[in-house]
């Protein structure tokens, strides 16, 4: 009978599901598995309260035994669908204190520490859950996700890879892999990839989206117009392939032909957000802002909770410096969805252009702590304050994050490099050497450059070098690398190798703390 439930459930029928599950249970109230089967259906049909009361009272009775533990990790899913991440971290850690190995509580811990931005956090819980399910594509794209958030782009790709060859026919996982091949250059490997996906699974209209777009990475315009053609064939009701036609357009140079195509696809689905998005940026591109803002204003009076049209247009009217019209867009996104970082660094941006410094922070300020401080508004915050040359203030900003989210590994870097790039003294050098410690570096030339550099910092000059070629190896064309290199040189005496990498570092069009640094330095070494 338990099965009939869970059939009737699925089928979309959760009334009868509920009503012959309250009578199994008054016939065997023993059962845990019917009480945990009657809170699925309160979730499903959005009765969080019920849900969690029968939940707790399954935790009440049970304790610590599997059931009690279960009924924690469904409490947890709650809290976190009620936006109370303190309290579904206190039941997971429950629940692990208990049974270190609790496949669902290290699941939904490694997510939230994906969400979270702590890469590593993330990472040891998906590897802990694979080690009972090594071929589940779903636990391998979490990974994979968790490896590209830590800038591990070869273990994302193997994670990626094993999901692809483990399930053939999964779709997200194919597309993930052909997304990344495309970003690290291989968009022909990404193309054949998508293609064989195809001949598994004929007909997935998003298999065909990216095939198109790993063909316009390629620059095979022929190819990817064949692929939209067939397109219309299949789906020639899909908004999606509008839009799809429209990206392609754009990828050919061809705003104004881009216009037509994003707008059947708005036709089609009026508040999406993605044609709407490329609609403003064809517009933009034409040099017709007016024409923009003209659209945004129909969609919005269309449904005018669209906060994305609303942020879209807040940033078309900071484009043109219409500045009360960019602020009043802007503010509108912020309350329609208070938690999304992207409009309050939008208003942020148009108080500053009216040199309203403590509007603009109070906006950072308020934003950091609806969004639980988002790591993009944090870097902002701290640039802006970095670019003002209040480094101080930048510090303090990285360390309020790192006190709520203590591992996410971007900002632990960015901080020790602050702390190596303003900071005299030997306490903060070394400081940011046992930071930048804390965080697996292999592979990634940022978090290389912040470990060379503060060896260098600290006067070890072997390392320095040693850690630094490897960060230049792999992103030789940045100027703050080879300035950092070049210095490191100079300091162990070889003239030749520092003239070298400080005139790379000089002659680079970045910007980056310490250029006049490199160039006086550079000029002393060529004059002696």
């Amino acid at each position: 009978r338990l099965a009939l439930v869970e059939f009737l459930s699925a089928r979309r029928d959760p009334a009868t599901a509920e009503k012959e599950l309250k009578t199994m249970i008054e016939q065997a109230p023993e059962m845990t598995a019917l009480r945990f089967g009657l809170g699925r259906i309160y979730e499903q049909t959005d009765r969080p309260d019920e849900a969690r009361a029968l939940y707790q009272e399954i935790v009440d009775k049970a304790g610590t035994t599997p059931d009690g533990l279960a009924g924690r990790n469904r409490l947890a899913l709650i809290a976190l669908r009620k936006d109370d991440p303190d309290t579904a971290r206190r039941l997971l850690a429950e629940v692990l204190a208990v049974s270190a190995q609790d496949r669902d509580a290290l699941l939904t811990r490694g997510k939230m520490a994906l969400t979270g931005e702590d890469a590593i956090g993330a990472i040891n819980d998906f590897r802990s859950v694979l080690r009972d399910e090594p071929n589940n594509p779903d636990l391998l794209r979490l990974l994979a996700a968790a490896h590209m958030l830590n800038k591990e782009q070869q273990l994302a790709q193997d994670a990626l890879e094993r999901a692809v060859t483990a399930a053939p026919q999964d779709v997200d996982v194919r597309i993930s892999l052909a997304r990344m091949l495309v970003e690290v250059g291989r968009g022909p490997a990404a193309v054949e990839l998508l293609e064989a996906g195809l001949k598994v699974v004929p007909n997935d209209m998003r298999l065909y989206e990216a095939l198109v777009r790993a063909q316009v990475a390629n620059r095979d315009m022929d190819g990817a117009r064949a692929t939209v053609a067939q397109l219309k064939e299949k789906f020639p009701d899909m908004p999606a392939l509008y839009h799809i036609a429209g990206l392609l357009e754009q990828a050919d140079q061809k705003p104004e032909e881009s216009i037509a195509h994003f707008e059947a696809a708005l036709d089609k689905a009026p508040d999406a957000a993605e044609p709407l998005s490329q609609l403003v940026k064809s517009f933009m591109a034409m040099e017709k802002p007016d024409k923009a803002i003209e659209r945004l204003n129909k969609t919005l009076a269309a449904n005018e909770k669209n906060f994305v049209a609303w942020n879209l247009l807040g940033e078309v009217h900071l484009v043109q410096r219409n500045l009360p019209e960019a602020k009043k867009a802007f503010g509108k996104a912020i309350e329609l969805q208070p938690k999304w970082p992207v409009p309050y660094r939008g208003l942020a941006l148009t108080q500053l252009q009216e040199d309203d410094h403590t509007g603009a922070i109070a906006t950072f300020e308020k934003g950091l702590e609806a969004t639980e401080y988002s790591l993009v508004l944090v870097s902002d915050f701290a640039a802006y304050f970095e670019g003002r040359k209040q480094a101080d203030q930048a510090i303090q900003i990285y360390e309020r994050l790192l006190e709520r989210q203590p591992d996410i590994p971007a900002a632990i870097n960015n901080l020790a490099m602050l702390l190596l790039d303003h900071r005299t003294d030997a306490a903060s050098h070394e400081r940011a050497a046992q930071l930048i410690a804390k965080i697996d570096t292999a592979g990634n030339p940022a978090f290389l450059d912040t470990v060379g550099w503060a060896h260098y910092r600290l006067g070890r000059y072997d390392e320095a070098v040693s850690t630094l070629l490897k960060a230049v190896e792999a992103a030789p064309e940045s100027g703050v690398l080879r300035y950092h290199l070049g210095m490191a040189y100079a300091a162990k005496g070889d003239k030749e190798r520092a003239i070298e990498h400080l005139k790379r570092a000089v002659e680079s069009k970045e910007r980056y703390v310490g250029r006049d640094e490199a160039k006086a330095t550079l000029e002393k070494l060529q004059q002696g």
